[in-house]
């Protein structure tokens, strides 16, 4: 017997800030949480299958008024699988997961109606991502999302990393000869982008919503919204 994370998470959500809409415009909190949640399961899997140090992950010293051992130590429970008896355990790990990435949401996600927040207008140059086999690519991506989820940035991993691998790739010149060491090279420079937007405050995701969405609200305390750029 297994307890339903998805259920969790919206409750406790919904918990944290009643006036959400689950099934309106407040959608794509919902659905950006359970995305992220699913990473951070994946990494943790790696991570305890690698026997990593659990303390390498960056996160507050205390989550949802759990001490932090318990909480990583109920992860990697999950992970292994669940028990009837667990089950108490798990909540209280989903529910505490939810609160750190509420809070990195409100930190580092902003809702904007106007043009006036940084974007990437390089689309996507096929032409190099063409040098890189499917299995290259995706390998790449789990390298830059585990190194944001290691440090702390669970809201958004998955946006943050497709975001930053186009960013970077559309600056190289398609005359580039894409052998290993051009590949190792890009991944390295990847791996220090990443760093340095970790260490950055303020927004790191921006979101305009769709006409549809004109009711979205922000769900932040007046006054904490951080200024800083990526």
């Amino acid at each position: 017997m297994s307890i339903n994370a998805e259920t969790v998470i919206n409750c406790k959500l919904l918990e944290l800030e009643p006036s959400l809409d689950i099934r309106g415009i407040e959608t794509m909190v919902y659905r950006m949480c359970h995305i992220d949640f699913h990473s951070f399961i994946i990494y943790f899997k790696e991570v305890n299958q690698n026997l990593c140090n659990r303390d390498n992950i960056i996160v507050p010293i205390t989550i949802a008024g759990e001490n932090l051992a318990e909480v990583l130590d109920n992860f990697i429970n999950m992970c292994i699988g669940f028990e009837l008896d667990d089950i108490e355990d798990d909540r209280k790990a989903i529910e505490a997961w939810t609160e750190w990435w509420f809070m990195k949401y409100k930190k580092r996600v902003k809702i904007s109606f106007n043009d006036n927040f940084p974007v990437n207008n390089s689309p996507t140059d096929n032409r190099i991502i063409s040098k890189f086999t499917a299995e290259e690519m995706q390998e790449l991506k789990k390298i830059i999302k585990n190194k944001f989820i290691e440090q702390g940035e669970i809201c958004g991993s998955t946006t943050l990393t497709d975001a930053l691998i186009n960013k970077i790739m559309s600056q190289y010149s398609d005359k580039i000869t894409w052998d290993v060491t051009a590949k190792l090279n890009l991944m390295n420079t990847l791996v220090r982008e990443a760093n340095r937007m970790v260490k950055c405050s303020g927004v790191l995701i921006w979101i305009k919503p769709s006409k549809q969405s004109y009711g979205l609200r922000e769900f932040r305390e007046d006054g904490t919204m951080p200024t800083g750029k990526q």
